[in-house]
């Protein structure tokens, strides 16, 4: 889902087929020859920059990004920040997931590979595939310039509390984009999060100022109608993400919440993400 617009985001900024300066015009829908991808917003965002763009999640500006860049450029930043191979973390059985580009459609698709498939990835959806733990590594290298390999242990300590060996965070690569690049990004995902026309603008903290993106991932392809979630059976419905960092100028905490099935990230990821932990009783 949305979730994925840093990347095209990454990846248009970087090959160069649209400026920092970019603008587009959403009239609601997207068309390339016969075929129409629609924004979520029906009556559309009007002219809209990267930071309005991924500030209020439209659809059909990152549909002109994706018809540029084609599916090998928006895998290979995909790839670049972390998505598509396993993270790393210590636990068995992780999944690489899915960075579909031209050669995987033409090996795994019937009739292989069509311009239209990268107007879907460019907003996370067609055939792209990633896990939750995924998610945070890219949106900790948004953060912070560097692919983390994700860790559960921190230290070991004796039963006097001594330390026996320490666990320091390990790189598996460093991010190389442009100043600029990371720029804009950073501008779109405060704006989602601070803006009032961003999609987590309600989710939003008071005292410190968090940095994020909103996504609604579909399950089913689904007609011309739109539906809420309660009118839809369980497993048709959208899973709802959130993925931010805090706080935005100085990171120091990755949140990423999955929730499967039950509609929009915007409520009902986004809220969970921002609520206090209780203490636990001693």
């Amino acid at each position: 889902g949305s979730t994925f617009k840093p990347v095209t985001t990454v990846a248009a900024l970087e090959e160069g087929v649209f400026r920092p300066g970019t603008s587009v015009s959403c009239p609601g829908y997207y068309h390339m020859g016969s075929a129409r991808w629609r924004c979520d917003k029906e009556s559309g965002h009007g002219t809209v920059d990267f930071t309005h763009a991924l500030g209020a999640s439209c659809n059909v500006f990152y549909y002109a990004a994706g018809a540029q860049l084609g599916a090998d450029a928006i895998a290979k930043w995909a790839r670049a920040l972390g998505l598509g191979a396993p993270t790393g973390l210590d636990v068995a059985g992780e999944i690489p997931g899915v960075i579909p580009d031209v050669a995987w459609h033409d090996r795994n698709l019937q009739g292989g590979y069509q311009r239209g498939m990268a107007v879907n990835l460019a907003i996370g959806q067609g055939d792209v595939n990633v896990t939750p733990m995924q998610q945070l590594v890219l949106y900790a290298a948004l953060a912070t310039g560097v692919v983390w390999k994700p860790q559960v242990v921190v230290r070991v300590e004796d039963v006097d509390g001594r330390v026996v060996q320490e666990f320091p965070p390990q790189e598996r690569s460093r991010l190389a984009i442009k100043k600029t690049t990371r720029d804009v990004v950073m501008k779109g995902l405060l704006a989602a999060v601070n803006e009032p026309y961003g999609t987590a603008w309600w989710s939003r903290l008071k005292d410190v100022a968090m940095a994020g993106k909103t996504g609604t991932a579909q399950v089913l392809k689904l007609g011309a109608k739109r539906l809420k979630a309660a009118q839809m059976a369980y497993f048709e419905r959208d899973h709802a993400w959130f993925a931010a960092f805090a706080p935005a100028e100085d990171p120091e905490i990755v949140v990423v919440v999955l929730n499967e099935h039950s509609g929009f990230g915007a409520s009902n990821a986004a809220p969970t993400a921002v609520q206090p932990v209780t203490p636990a009783r001693p």
